[in-house]
């Protein structure tokens, strides 16, 4: 197999991989004092029209101490989550989590919350 196909086949994997994750709903808290370090977690600040969001994660598990942590702002949410998703797929990590002050903020277009609060 040449290189090139299987690149290929690492990319189409993370993809399957990446849509089968995002089917799931989204664990969540009102407490950012939580931290899941295998979890990229997106913190949603303001409701309303004009939700912005942060994306954290910790040292990647894939890449280890030779790859730091970071945080990541954005205007809204759809492009948190989407950034949020590519740091899973290419950091290890095994999910996206929400922290969010109040979850009647949470808006159906951006995917399912879980029912109840907890990671």
């Amino acid at each position: 197999m040449r290189r090139a196909d299987v690149i290929i086949c690492q990319i189409e994997l993370v993809e399957t991989n990446l849509m089968a994750d995002q089917s799931t709903p989204y664990s969540w808290t009102t407490n950012d004092d939580i931290v899941d370090l295998n979890a990229v977690t997106v913190s949603i600040e303001a409701a309303g029209k004009n939700a912005g969001a942060t994306v954290f994660w910790a040292d990647p598990p894939k890449f280890g101490a030779n790859s730091p942590g970071g945080a990541q702002e954005f205007d809204n949410v759809p492009s948190a989550l989407a950034r949020a998703w590519e740091i899973v797929a290419r950091g290890g990590f095994t999910r996206v989590v929400i922290s969010i002050d109040d979850h009647r903020a949470w808006r159906d277009e951006w995917g399912e919350l879980a029912d109840a609060e907890g990671y």
